[in-house]
């Protein structure tokens, strides 16, 4: 016998000879029940068919094809959507009939090659067989989704595709795409491989260009400031310590700890101060002349990550700053989930309202991680000989702040800077120095004075 496919994907089929007709259908051709009051096609010995009157076929050939994409960056290079350590999302569509994306009867999940994003019957976690898009069907009682050698696909028709997870380190697109797989044309070839025919029908899919579906990585920037909003020095060698929370979550690099350093070069290295190994280093860069960390693609999203300031990192003339923790967001926007109501002093210096150890942008996720300074600049005192400009040691002052001073001399708000104990003092060193910046925790204070309490009887005293 001889055979073609009429349009719409109707198997024509004829006889050379007379006799018998054996038809050996494989999942490629779907029986169809007769319509009401026909029967089934039979051959007999002629080459007429039974049927009469332009009766419908017995079997149609379903029209199907594949819907498939790559997951790009914004910079239209492909993804690795499988990239991370245990732990770690991977991107996830779902495939749907309708515009509201409320009937689900396909995943999508990147192939082998790590970027193509392939129609799949797993879930959205990940797990396998856990679905029933198989089973799902149209008005025709015809399965959406079939699979036949390995190849999953489509009947011919209108999909909706809409991204459930993103890729690790991006934001997740809202936007719901339409997906048309077209149906296929006619064909006289009854040899050919049906699996074939249908993997080689790509759906279009709107406002894709060339077939690629780019997402947007999340970004956050991280000043370390002071309380003036200066740029804070490290110490030599320090750092700043980033740590993903959750037992066996990691950062893309495999670790759950980065260090954040004041070095162009090297912005960031492993938990143990090393280099990170080739194919995991993260997209981290340092800017000198403003004292932040662009850090792009590193958060995944849920995740919660805690910053911090080591205290070995700590300038001497400033105090450390507070820890906080923060969650990154679908849209890429981070939410502070610990040390949001951190405000004020954290000496309790009476009278002084510190604010900001963090401040976020939704938009830009601009994040600052402030120490306090001690002083608006750094204060020298030398204790000298009015005569000879002799250095004096051991001489002791007590430290006050005031208000304002009136004419006769008294002062209001009168307040000891170090301490509530106003017999706390400073005392000179050997070379008849005080440096005030690092001698006591004291910060923005305007206006002080040094009150002699201490003078050998060789001097008199000021």
């Amino acid at each position: 016998g001889s055979g073609n496919t009429g349009e719409h994907g109707t198997a024509w089929i004829s006889t050379s000879q007379i006799g018998s007709l054996v038809l050996s259908l494989s999942t490629d051709y779907i029986p169809k029940s007769p319509p009401s009051g026909k029967t089934d096609h039979t051959f007999g010995d002629s080459c007429t068919p039974a049927p009469s009157d332009n009766q419908p076929p017995a079997y149609n050939l379903e029209s199907r094809g594949v819907i498939q994409f790559t997951k790009t960056g914004s910079n239209g290079v492909p993804l690795d959507t499988h990239a991370g350590a245990s732990g770690e999302s991977k991107a996830y569509f779902g495939v749907y009939t309708d515009a509201a994306c409320t009937d689900q009867v396909a995943g999508m999940m990147a192939d082998s090659d790590r970027t193509t994003m392939v129609l799949t019957t797993w879930a959205q976690d990940g797990t396998e067989n856990a679905t029933a898009f198989l089973a799902k069907k149209n008005e025709d009682d015809i399965p959406y989704l079939r699979k036949d050698k390995g190849v999953l696909t489509l009947l011919s028709g209108t999909y909706y595709l809409k991204e459930l997870v993103a890729p690790p380190g991006y934001k997740l697109d809202t936007t719901v795409r339409t997906a048309t797989v077209p149906a296929l044309p006619s064909t006289d070839n009854d040899s050919q491989d049906l699996s074939n025919v249908y993997s080689s029908n790509v759906a279009t899919i709107e406002g894709l260009n060339e077939n690629k579906w780019p997402n947007t990585e999340n970004q956050v920037t991280l000043y370390k400031l002071d309380q003036y909003g200066r740029i804070v020095t490290l110490k030599d060698g320090g750092y700043l310590e980033l740590i993903v929370e959750g037992e066996g979550n990691t950062f893309l690099t495999g670790e759950d700890t980065i260090r954040l350093y004041q070095n162009t070069g090297t912005p960031a290295k492993d938990k143990n101060g090393e280099t990170f190994e080739a194919g995991k280093v993260p997209n981290i860069s340092y800017d000198a002349a403003t004292g932040s960390w662009t850090i792009k693609g590193l958060f995944d999203i849920g995740k919660t990550y805690t910053l911090s300031e080591p205290e070995s990192s700590v300038p001497e003339n400033n105090i450390q700053a507070k820890a906080f923790a923060f969650t990154m967001g679908a849209d890429g926007s981070i939410t502070v989930t610990t040390g949001a109501e951190s405000k004020g002093n954290p000496l309790e210096v009476d009278g002084n309202d510190y604010e900001n150890y963090y401040k976020s942008d939704s938009v830009n996720n601009i994040v600052v991680l402030r120490d306090v300074a001690r002083f608006l600049t750094d204060v020298g005192l030398e204790k000298i000989d009015s005569t000879k400009d002799d250095k004096i040691a051991n001489i002791s002052f007590t430290l006050w702040k005031y208000d304002s001073q009136e004419a006769d001399g008294t002062f209001t708000n009168l307040q000891s800077v170090l301490g509530k104990n106003a017999d706390i003092f400073l005392t000179t060193n050997e070379d008849g120095q005080i440096q005030l910046s690092v001698s006591f925790d004291c910060y923005n204070v305007d206006i002080v004075f040094l009150a002699n309490i201490d003078f050998s009887d060789c001097f008199s005293k000021p």
